[in-house]
């Protein structure tokens, strides 16, 4: 019968077969591109591998997840007999209330200020007042135009 090998918790003291030395035990994760195929117990101090890889632990975010959540909430609407609700929709997703986007806003090097209430803002701020800037035209600048030299 095989000898049961200790395998090391990580920061726990042992003695590595490979270099020779008392070490610590440390985790390293084994990745497969951005996937996280398994965890291997290395020696901190020659990166030895003291114990095989074994795969990672089930995450609660698992791809279907969604699929399941998806499922229990069409059975639970059928056992309630009723529908789920939709999800809530904004009325205009691209665009809010904010300063940067009102036709009173004047956009300044040092300062944002706003034409209406002749006061500085920032430009994320929101406004009762808003009045939106047509669509392509862009802020207001307080540079002067420049006269074309002869």
């Amino acid at each position: 019968m095989p000898e049961k090998v200790h395998v090391p918790k990580p920061g726990e003291t042992f003695f590595c077969r490979a270099c020779g030395h008392e070490s610590l035990a440390k985790v390293k994760k084994v990745m497969d591109g951005w996937r996280c195929t398994g965890e291997v117990v290395l020696c901190a101090f020659c990166q030895a591998p003291v114990a095989p890889a074994k795969p990672p632990a089930a995450s609660a975010a698992s791809p279907d997840t969604g699929a399941a959540d998806a499922a229990a909430l069409r059975r639970l609407a059928a056992l309630l007999d009723t529908e789920p609700a939709a999800a809530p929709r904004l009325a205009d997703a691209t665009r809010g209330h904010f300063c940067k986007d009102c036709r009173h806003f004047l956009r300044h090097p040092f300062y944002s200020r706003c034409l209406h209430h002749e006061r500085n803002v920032e430009p994320m701020e929101d406004c009762a007042d808003f009045d939106p800037r047509p669509e392509g035209t862009p802020p207001a600048s307080a540079e002067p135009p420049t006269a074309a030299t002869p």
